[in-house]
């Protein structure tokens, strides 16, 4: 999965990026629930894109499925990696 994320940023660029992104919209076989944590790890969204991201990720993880669980240690770990120093 990484390299198809990386393939996209090398041969499209931001075009491929912005492309990518459009693909939290898109709900059938959770896609959207794949393409959050790429997204996030791998590419460099925009503010109201990563915010989307985000939102999908905690709301799975506040859901009652098997998911649940490993999408709360993925935010917390993404959240303790992007912490922002002040």
């Amino acid at each position: 999965m990484y390299k198809i994320v990386e393939r996209i940023k090398k041969d499209f660029g931001v075009e491929g990026m912005n492309g990518f992104g459009k693909l939290l919209d898109t709900t059938e076989n959770e896609t959207n629930l794949w393409v959050a944590p790429q997204l996030l790890e791998r590419m460099k969204p925009d503010e109201i894109t990563k915010a989307r991201a985000l939102k999908i990720i905690k709301e799975a993880a506040a859901g009652d499925n098997a998911n649940e669980l490993g999408f709360e240690t993925w935010i917390r770990n993404w959240e303790k990696k992007n912490r922002k120093i002040k």
